[in-house]
């Protein structure tokens, strides 16, 4: 087995991940990972978990027990990317993993002060993403394409670009109209 860099084994790990009920594709990802990581000598086991237990665990508990897990989410406005601070500075407010790096809490603070959207994306390309390169916080798994359809003839939208997409509007129910009331 693999060994810490003190010499002993490295303990039992668990990998909350969702059921394959509520989200298939990280509940079949969980699986592979705890194979791969047997491959290499690490004793990992997925657990299949309820959503609610893993963001309670991820988010709330004070101390969290988790060892590792995998969720989904958005990482909402791609025009004005904040989530590199709420992700990954030492104070942001989604920094579940505790993720901290004072080069990179400077650089986000030279982000946040940009005055231009060219000013603010140097900083993310040369300053804030070498930094989550070379330490990786996070490991992503896959992004999931999401379609967006609907029947011009019979659903007409205020408008069919937003920041994200439609999904994130909630379908924009109140903003429908059939043809028919137009």
């Amino acid at each position: 087995g693999l060994t810490m860099p003190n010499g002993t084994a490295v303990p039992a790990l668990e990998l909350l991940a969702p059921g394959p009920g509520y989200d298939p594709l990280r509940s079949t990802y969980s699986v592979w990972i705890q194979q791969w990581a047997e491959q290499l000598g690490i004793p990992l086991t997925a657990k299949p978990t309820n959503f609610n237990v893993i963001v309670e665990e991820v988010f709330v508990a004070d101390p969290p027990t988790f060892d590792m897990y995998i969720l989904g989410w958005s990482l909402g406005n791609p025009a004005f990317p904040d989530y590199y601070e709420s992700f990954w500075a030492t104070s942001g407010g989604s920094n579940v993993m505790a993720f901290s790096n004072e080069e990179y809490d400077a650089a986000v603070q030279e982000f946040l002060s940009a005055t231009t959207k060219d000013e603010a994306f140097d900083v993310v390309w040369n300053k804030l993403e070498p930094i989550l390169a070379e330490e990786l916080p996070y490991i992503y798994l896959f992004d999931t394409p999401i379609l967006e359809f609907y029947r011009s003839e019979s659903v007409s939208y205020p408008f069919t670009t937003t920041l994200g997409g439609l999904q994130f509007s909630v379908g924009l129910k109140g903003a429908v109209r059939s043809a028919a009331t137009q």
